[in-house]
């Protein structure tokens, strides 16, 4: 005797199907950004801000793809609805895992974006001038300057409503990151860095009031993938404080063996030491 499946046994056994598909659909797609067609100097704001309006005469698509694009925005009317259902029952990184984030890479930052996260950034970061020794945080004008600075990709997730809610920063120019020693990753990686092939992962921002592990899920799946393409070496570094009161390090070690055949190790280890006087004075030759 059959009887009615219910939704979450349905998801359950529809799962090997869509594992098949999704690895059909990832090993076609193509990557591609809205950058990449229309530039950020082309953009225009709502007329309401001091922008004009957008108008149906603007369109430079033909009817066919006038047509497309309307079509794929009606499939992907309750997509949200979707993922919450599947985000409460199955686990990040299974082929249920889509959840409402989508994510864009570019080399160029909007003035929306440096203030949208910045005040993420100071926030998250800004704890670390008095938890930590060495010196973490930027200031503003430097937060800018990296955000500018085009030897930097910048990792930006959007929700499904299309809001900015996290970003990651990465580089293959060492020289970008002024903190670190160029010099020692082409000493120990000579192989990759030949090939250009030694990143190092900057900062990740999470919107406080999103589920930040999709989040920061959604944002490795493309980082790990460029990274493991050209069988890359990817440091980064984390604080004593967020390494072992919030177990970044671990965190992080978790989650990319999920995405590629990898291996994570500690490279370095810097410990400040303080020597507090007493204002006492040692006489020659006491020792003690």
């Amino acid at each position: 005797m059959t009887r009615e499946m219910t939704e979450l046994e349905l998801l359950t056994e529809l799962e090997p199907l869509v594992e098949t598909n999704l690895n059909r659909h990832q090993s076609m797609a193509k990557e591609w950004h809205p950058h990449d067609y229309v530039p950020w100097d082309e953009g225009r704001n709502f007329a309401s801000m001091g922008g004009v309006d957008w108008e149906p005469e603007q369109s430079r698509l033909d009817p066919t793809a006038k047509a497309a694009m309307i079509t794929n925005l009606l499939t992907e009317d309750n997509l949200p609805s979707y993922h919450r259902e599947i985000a409460t029952n199955f686990s990040l990184d299974g082929p249920w895992a889509w959840s409402g984030i989508t994510v864009t890479c570019s080399r160029e930052a909007s003035p929306e974006l440096i203030a949208r996260f910045w005040t993420l950034y100071e926030d998250a970061f800004g704890p670390l001038r008095i938890l930590a020794a060495a010196r973490h945080v930027l200031s503003f004008d430097e937060f800018v300057d990296e955000m500018n600075d085009e030897r930097i990709w910048k990792y930006v997730a959007h929700d499904s409503e299309g809001r900015m809610v996290g970003l990651t920063t990465l580089t293959d120019d060492l020289s970008s990151v002024p903190w670190i020693s160029p010099d020692y990753f082409r000493h120990h990686y000579p192989e990759q860095s030949s090939r250009n092939a030694v990143f190092y992962l900057g900062f990740t921002l999470v919107e406080p009031t999103t589920r930040h592990a999709p989040v920061f899920f959604a944002m490795l799946r493309p980082i790990v993938r460029r990274v493991a393409a050209q069988r890359a070496v990817c440091a980064y570094d984390i604080s004593s404080h967020n390494d072992s009161v919030l177990s970044l390090g671990a965190g992080i070690e978790r989650l990319m063996p999920r995405l590629a055949e990898m291996e994570v190790e500690p490279v370095d280890v810097q410990t400040y030491y303080a020597a507090r006087f007493s204002g006492a004075l040692k006489r020659p030759g006491v020792s003690r």
